[in-house]
């Protein structure tokens, strides 16, 4: 839990000057939650270009499967689907190239509001923003089903939602 500790001590510090300088923290921040309840597992500070990387182990394939998504305002824009196979549920649009072994597909034209998926520590559900990891695949409960959100940005267009 390495992540989620150290995004917690991040956190604990921003209550700290809130409760001294009595004023809650101003702009949009990244959310993890719980669907049912709306819990708040984990919160960021939220910027125009921050970039989200959720990866995980295919079910069926095993073999790693990585999304890379850029903030832009209240959404999010996949830049990048990074693979070691190419087949069901692979993005059909966009352009591959193969590196090192890694299929990349970029250009990809998909803009969501969040991200949900149900959380399992079998197939490692990793989340990094802007390269560091926020939550490792034990830091959520097994099973639980969570989203990815920005809160409090002013925008409010409906641009789907990507279950991963």
């Amino acid at each position: 839990m390495p992540g989620l500790r150290s995004a917690v001590r991040r956190g604990a510090a921003a209550a700290c000057l809130v409760a001294v300088l009595g004023c809650a923290p101003s702009g949009p921040e990244l959310q993890v939650r719980d669907q049912r309840t709306g819990d708040v597992h984990l919160r960021l500070p939220a910027h125009d270009g921050q970039l989200i990387e959720m990866s995980w182990t295919h079910s069926i394939e095993h073999t790693r499967w990585v999304e890379v998504w850029e903030l832009h305002d209240d959404h999010l824009r996949l830049r990048e689907t990074l693979l070691e196979g190419y087949g069901a549920g692979v993005p059909s649009e966009g352009e591959a190239r193969v590196e090192d072994g890694i299929i990349h597909v970029t250009g990809i034209d998909r803009t969501v509001e969040q991200l949900a998926w149900v959380h399992s520590h079998d197939v490692g559900h990793t989340l990094r923003v802007d390269g560091e990891v926020v939550v490792a695949p034990g830091d959520l409960p097994h099973h639980a089903l969570v989203e990815l959100l920005v809160s409090g940005h002013t925008a409010g267009t409906d641009h789907g939602r990507s279950t991963s």
